[in-house]
């Protein structure tokens, strides 16, 4: 353990290295393709301010975006003239409005001195915090997304490599990706990985059975024998006309195609996999793709070593590094972890990126109390203040690890772009208050 807490101490001054780097060493993507990349994923939740309305007829959209306008215009008044009385006419003549705003008929809005915020006397939906609460759940929604995948990804990727201009270290990105949910999502890995959902199901009610004594040990059985037992009402039929076999307890069930016999095994997946990769690489040798989707099925030293050949073919695609990243942090090398973070948070901080980041760096030591987390999680919300997850994930971190200030930091730049935050989120003040 003290050996883990001198990797980890060195990591941390990496990383304040990393986020104190005024000329970042790694040029970064234009503006314009990162958020491309992360639209692809969709937009809903993805940033701090208020989103523009989804139709002509989004009303509540519409007035949340004026009052965020009017609050923010407000803010700008106080500060020149704390006394002033603050009104959209005020607004309008002190030349704080881009242009006049309109209420919903019948409804006002009116300046909340309590609150500090403009509001509308329809109320409702009409409501700068009710906007911020939808971003909240929005953006968790957009995680989700990205750890999951997003109906449409595939079109919006489609769209994205349309562009004749496109970056190539996007191409290659995309291209990686695909690449390998096609694979899983194939027709044969689907019905591999049902087979062996069907053979698991079978292979615990045989097992229950015999904890039981419905069935005895190394007894010859057959799937009626099985179902007499009154364990397993219904099993799925296998896919492609497949069918269940048994032969004695103790023994894994299997499913039979064509007289080809596929036993229950839990490393079956992973030999499918390297099955398919090895196959791809025969018709593309050094296939980086291919070479990451095989380092997923093989061995600690072996699969680091297949995975550096491909990042050393494709040096500049994110998902590589990434996947870099998450192998040396369940092993715990956290040493090695600073050059791929340095690298994606300062050539290519996209969103989705960064979220996946954060998951595959909750590993072990890592995700204990500590610096590390606070650190990175605040290095990426510098890295994108507008990116609403972010923002989030570093204010809980600094919290965790009782880094008032920062916190505090994290909350006001969060309040400043969309006052609607400011009752939602906890004071990390009051917590440093606090006898």
């Amino acid at each position: 353990m003290p050996h883990r807490h001198r990797l980890l101490s060195v990591l941390v001054l990496c990383l304040l290295a990393v986020s104190a780097v005024a000329q970042t060493t790694h040029e970064r993507l234009p503006a314009e393709w990162i958020l491309r990349y992360e639209q692809c994923w969709g937009v809903a939740g993805l940033y701090v301010d208020e989103p523009p309305p989804r139709s002509e007829n989004d009303e509540a959209a519409r007035v949340r975006r004026e009052l965020l306008e009017l609050t923010q215009a407000a803010r700008r008044l106080r500060e020149r003239d704390p006394a002033a009385e603050v009104t959209p006419g005020r607004l309008l003549v002190e030349g704080l409005l881009a242009e006049p705003v309109s209420p919903p008929e019948g409804a006002a809005y009116v300046y909340s001195e309590r609150s500090g915020r403009f509001v509308c006397t329809a109320g409702g939906p009409f409501d700068l915090v009710e906007g911020a609460m939808r971003q909240l759940r929005a953006a968790e929604e957009y995680r989700r997304r990205v750890l999951e995948g997003a109906p449409g990804l595939y079109r919006a990727w489609n769209d994205l490599l349309q562009l004749p201009e496109v970056p190539e270290i996007i191409r290659r990105e995309v291209e990686t990706r695909r690449y390998v949910i096609q694979v899983r999502e194939s027709g044969p890995m689907k019905a591999a990985h049902q087979t062996q959902a069907s053979l698991a199901k079978l292979n615990d009610a045989i097992e229950m059975a015999t904890n039981l004594g419905l069935l005895q040990p190394d007894q010859e059985i057959t799937m009626q024998d099985v179902g007499r037992t009154g364990l397993i009402d219904l099993l799925e039929a296998l896919p492609l006309g497949g069918k269940y076999v048994v032969t004695k307890v103790g023994e894994p069930p299997a499913a039979e195609f064509d007289g080809v016999r596929v036993p229950y095994d839990q490393r079956y997946m992973i030999q499918r996999l390297a099955h398919e990769a090895r196959k791809t690489l025969a018709e593309k040798r050094d296939y980086p793709p291919a070479l990451a989707l095989l380092a997923q099925t093989q061995g600690a030293d072996e699969g680091r070593a297949t995975l550096d050949r491909a990042i050393a073919l494709w040096p500049d695609v994110p998902a590589l590094r990434i996947q870099r990243l998450a192998m040396n942090a369940r092993l715990l090398r956290m040493n090695e972890l600073p050059a791929d973070l340095e690298y994606l948070l300062q050539r290519f901080p996209a969103a989705p990126l960064c979220l996946e980041i954060d998951m595959a760096t909750r590993k072990d030591v890592l995700a204990a109390p500590g610096r590390f987390r606070s650190t990175l999680a605040s290095t990426m919300a510098e890295a994108r203040p507008e990116v609403l997850n972010l923002q989030i994930l570093a204010f809980k971190e600094l919290l965790g690890d009782d880094d008032i200030e920062a916190a505090i930091a994290i909350r006001e730049r969060l309040i400043e772009r969309h006052p609607g935050y400011e009752p939602l989120l906890p004071d990390p003040a009051s917590r440093s208050a606090a006898p």
